[in-house]
């Protein structure tokens, strides 16, 4: 069994838009496990959203193994927050190529590209 992610962020948003928490148990197991066991280091579009423990999923993740070619990457939006999902995944071989936000800032992303990727697959 995972670890339990307790994210105070996602709850203190859950808690300012009055919202009914809704909590759920998953089992969980690290992205290298599950691409190892599938054969399958290579990764062409990876979506990351686990309200609010993005950065601790990425830390996880062996980049000099996987090489996954584009990411896009949910944030809470607090300032500065996509600053240190910016600064782990650029020193990583990344560029962040873009954010966006809905207009109530309900969803934010940002989109990281492999340095040197010229051509979508």
């Amino acid at each position: 069994m995972g670890r339990i992610v307790d994210n105070s962020e996602a709850k203190a948003w859950v808690v300012a838009n009055r919202m009914k928490p809704d909590e759920v148990s998953v089992q969980c197991f690290p992205l290298y496990s599950l691409l190892l066991a599938m054969n399958q280091l290579e990764v062409d579009f990876f979506s990351l959203d686990v309200e609010g423990d993005e950065l601790r999923v990425l830390q996880t993740i062996p980049f000099d193994k996987v090489d996954i070619k584009m990411m896009t990457i949910e944030y809470i939006h607090t300032v500065g927050k996509e600053r240190g999902l910016k600064n782990f995944v650029e020193p990583k071989g990344y560029d962040s190529i873009l954010q966006m936000s809905r207009w109530d800032w309900g969803v934010n992303d940002i989109i990281v590209r492999k340095k040197g990727l010229k051509h979508w697959p």
